[in-house]
């Protein structure tokens, strides 16, 4: 309900835990083993899954603004250079959409 009243109201939006957030932290949560098919697609992609992540949620939502706690250059690198490139088919992008943990 708040992306879509930002989305139409031209808001923008910066999610807190987009990647999993508290969870990623203290390792109760791995995106990259929790989502195997995220995975998979970004393997495709050439790119890690964090990446995909943030750039589909950036496809679906172009407001929303993203605050990437990374902890390495090469992430901050990434998240400025390979995230704005990615590209989605509408099937990915329902794929994506649809996924469930575990799968």
């Amino acid at each position: 309900m708040v992306l879509p009243y930002c989305k139409k109201h031209d808001i923008a939006f910066a999610p807190h835990g987009a990647l999993g957030g508290n969870g990623a932290r203290t390792g109760t949560r791995n995106l990259i083993e929790d989502f195997p098919r995220l995975n998979k697609m970004a393997e495709a992609k050439g790119v890690s899954t964090h990446a995909l992540v943030l750039a589909a949620l950036r496809h679906k939502w172009p407001n929303i603004i993203h605050i990437a706690g990374a902890r390495k250059i090469e992430h901050v690198r990434e998240m400025a250079e390979v995230v704005p490139t990615v590209r989605f088919t509408r099937s990915e992008l329902e794929l994506i959409d649809g996924i469930k943990k575990g799968k």
